[in-house]
């Protein structure tokens, strides 16, 4: 079986993943531009640099990294260039 367990942006968990085997989780920012699968409510806020940090420092330990992308409807702004 295989754990797959979200991030809280806690660097503190990582140690706790290691010891685990865990070598994988995910997240996501409470605001961002596209929106996603967790309810912002639920999550703590951390900005942009944090989460960069954080995910380094899961790379450093060999844990990769997911960025949940959820998005419902993105009015078709996917399939331009810009978008």
């Amino acid at each position: 079986m295989i754990l797959l367990p979200p991030s809280n942006w806690d660097d503190a968990l990582i140690g706790i993943f290691k010891q685990l085997g865990i070598t994988e989780t995910y997240g996501k920012l409470a605001v961002d531009e596209i929106g996603g699968g967790r309810p912002a409510s639920g999550l703590p806020v951390v900005s942009k640099r944090q989460a960069a940090n954080h995910i380094r420092n899961l790379h450093a330990q060999g844990i990769t990294f997911n960025y949940l992308l959820n998005g419902v409807h993105f009015n078709g702004r996917e399939f331009t260039k810009t978008g």
